[in-house]
């Protein structure tokens, strides 16, 4: 395979998981120059496998719904990767945490996982209900998986069994995702049952947090289950506009804005 082929199939893979790109980060991450990404874009356009945009490229079409379920699981990595990072560093000894089963949260798993590994933080407790994020860190530390109903469309379980579990504990920080977050009618998610087992979290917790990319915002779901007084901080990404980042404040949402880490 020539230099140029591997080039392309990086920046395939990258839009995979990205969706989208500048052309900035197409040279940063592939180290080259602004010129030549944007005639690597245009030849891939020519070739149907990506559209450009102003100052960017995504994939097309085909190549997306080629890969819906990698899509679903792996969009907006690099910024989930830094939401959970975040989230992870505020973690305290002797914390008891509920996480729910969003992507997002899982990445935040993963941070946590490191720090407990280098002996930053020590007694700490797992609650959940995600049969994807039970399993890499049971090594690290004491993990409750609440039983229930499992969807496997969501990897996890829930109902009445679920809940009437979750109510046994106190939870000192709890980590929740959503589907969407709108500035009338809060954080959202697509069914009633992840809803009231958050709304049995937040009840408890002492602390709560939304962990979503900004591709979140501005959007609605199906059903609210928390406004903005109820969660102690939303975690997102550098990608939020100026003016959603206002809209959102103004409507009492406290809101910790990452910034863009280097890109190697």
């Amino acid at each position: 395979m020539s230099k140029i082929q591997m080039r392309e199939q990086k920046l395939m893979e990258l839009l995979q998981n990205y969706r989208r790109l500048d052309i900035k980060q197409v040279s940063e991450w592939l180290k080259v120059s602004d010129t030549t990404a944007r005639r690597m874009c245009s030849k891939l356009e020519e070739n149907q496998k990506v559209i450009r945009l102003h100052g960017g490229v995504q994939l097309s079409e085909q190549y997306l719904n080629d890969y819906s379920y990698h899509n679903k699981e792996m969009r907006y990595l690099h910024e989930k990767v830094a939401i959970g990072k975040y989230c992870a560093s505020l973690v305290e000894s002797g914390d008891r945490i509920f996480c729910d089963s969003g992507t997002t949260v899982h990445q935040f798993v993963l941070s946590l996982i490191n720090r407990i590994k280098k002996k930053e933080i020590q007694d700490i407790v797992i609650l959940s209900n995600s049969l994807a994020n039970f399993d890499p860190i049971a090594d690290y530390c004491k993990v409750i998986l609440l039983g229930g109903e499992v969807r496997l469309s969501r990897l996890d379980v829930c109902g009445s069994i679920s809940e009437d579990v979750l109510k046994k504990f106190h939870i000192t920080k709890s980590m929740l995702g959503a589907d969407a977050v709108n500035s009338t009618k809060g954080f959202m998610t697509t069914d009633e049952r992840t809803a009231r087992m958050n709304e049995i979290v937040l009840a408890d917790a002492d602390n709560s947090y939304v962990l979503c990319d900004s591709s979140k915002f501005e959007r609605s779901s199906f059903i609210s289950y928390a406004n903005p007084g109820m969660i102690t901080q939303v975690v997102t990404d550098w990608n939020i506009s100026d003016e959603v980042k206002l809209l959102y404040s103004q409507m009492g949402f406290s809101l910790k804005i990452l910034e863009s880490p280097k890109f190697k």
